[in-house]
């Protein structure tokens, strides 16, 4: 039977954490979570601390690996999350092919041994599903990125140009990535996903998931400031 809760029904409801408990996880992490980020981590960590949660080991996985990757996300478009009895495994789906890749692979080596979540924050819910609709989600492309250039909806959003710094100081070569931006009205979800673009073209230009990405521009505006300019 598929389970769906409600963002705002598990964040208020008899589940929800204790103060002390919420207040711990800040003081250990300091990860800081705003917004549609932070309903979504609430109603996540009332399925975690359930008894019946799978998750008994490692749950650094979620309150650490997870909420951080909230916190670079901002709780935006959808996810599916993987939890196993020694951790747990948050990817962001329909920004780029390699995420599917990662999920695929997570699916891959748990088998049945883990319960499968998909959250849509725009819709505010989060439903338990099988590995088989999991990877049908993970399919779902909401950008694609082709020669240099990233389309949404068929429609070109933003140039893309990759160079590398020079080797130096010990250091290997780092990704710098400069988007230009077309007459489209980039939201703060376009602005988070062409981030998570720049790091995996990256990769994918040096064939190694170890290279950095140094700094990702668009119209010569970190990305990052951009994100934080749009409420």
């Amino acid at each position: 039977m598929q389970q769906q809760l409600s963002f705002d029904a598990v964040s208020n409801g008899a589940c929800a954490p204790q103060a002390s408990t919420a207040a711990a996880i800040e003081n250990d992490f300091g990860i800081a979570l705003t917004g549609r980020a932070r309903t979504i981590f609430d109603a996540m960590k009332s399925i975690v601390e359930s008894p019946a949660c799978r998750l008994k080991h490692y749950r650094d996985d979620f309150f650490h690996g997870d909420r951080a990757y909230l916190s670079r996300t901002h709780g935006t478009g959808r996810y599916v999350w993987v939890v196993r009895d020694c951790g747990t495994h948050l990817i962001q789906t329909g920004v780029h092919e390699r995420n599917y890749d990662e999920l695929d692979a997570v699916l891959h080596s748990y088998g049945n041994a883990c319960d499968v979540y998909e959250i849509d924050a725009a819709r505010a819910t989060i439903k338990k599903i099988d590995a088989v609709k999991a990877r049908e989600i993970g399919k779902r492309l909401e950008y694609v990125t082709r020669d240099g250039v990233v389309s949404k909806e068929c429609r070109a959003i933003a140039g893309m140009d990759i160079t590398l710094s020079p080797w130096g100081h010990g250091q290997s070569p780092q990704g710098i990535v400069r988007f230009t931006g077309t007459d489209a009205n980039l939201s703060k979800g376009d602005l988070i996903a062409l981030r998570q673009i720049a790091e995996w073209e990256v990769i994918a230009r040096t064939h190694s998931l170890f290279t950095r990405t140094q700094s990702a521009t668009l119209d010569g505006v970190d990305i990052f400031d951009l994100i934080d300019q749009i409420q």
